[in-house]
Formats: C-alpha cells, structure tokens, sequence
C-alpha cells in the first residue's frame, strides 16, 4: 500500500474506538510504513455526538502523527483535500533521493584504470 485511510462515522462513538483496531490489524499485513490518513465523515450531521467524536478522533491521528480531516460525503465537502494530500504525500515520498551535485568529492583516481568521463 502507498497509504492508509481510515474513514469513521462523525455520528457514532464506536466507530471512533475501532480506529486503534484498525490500524493494529493494517500494521499486522503492512510491509513498510505509509502515510496514515484518519477521516471522520458526516460533518454535515446535527447530531450531539459529532464534536466530541471529532475531537478524540483528531486526537488519536495526532497521537499516531497522522493527518486528520473531515468530509462530508453527502454534501461532498472535504473530500478534494483528503485526496489531494494523499496525492501529494505518496507522491514526495515515491520522488527517488536527488544527488547533491554540489558536493561530488573524487579521491584517488587511478589515470589507467579510469574509465569515466568527469565533466
């Protein structure tokens, strides 16, 4: 996988306490680590639990050092972000390392056996 996201329902208390689970069980398959993405949709509900959900929802993908947003599927608000920061992060970290050519430092070069061009 290039990245994770875990997406919980704004409305519903257990669907926050699955977060831990969730990822517990996509670290037990995961092969090296990703971007961790949590989303907590549904923001456009006008139920009491939403805040408090939201808050232990954006603390728990701050305690895992993950990004935090929140959508509103219905309405289709949030979710441009959420995919464009997953865009960009899979992308920074696919970019191979770019040698510093400023500072190429060459040591003992044999004339004979050289078979390189330096420019």
């Amino acid at each position: 996988a290039d990245c994770v996201v875990f997406v919980y329902d704004l409305e519903r208390d257990s669907s926050v306490q699955n977060l831990a689970r969730w990822k517990k069980e996509f670290d037990a398959q995961s092969l090296a680590p990703v971007p961790v993405v949590v989303v907590g949709n549904k923001n456009d509900s006008h139920d009491p639990h939403i805040d408090s959900n939201e808050r232990a929802g954006k603390e728990w993908a701050r305690s895992i050092k993950a990004a935090h947003f929140t959508t509103s599927a219905l309405e289709g608000k949030g979710i441009d972000e959420v995919f464009h920061y997953i865009a960009t992060e899979v992308h920074r970290r696919s970019e191979p390392s770019k040698p510093n050519m400023d500072s190429v430092v060459l040591t003992e070069r044999n004339e004979e056996d050289c078979q390189c061009v330096i420019i």
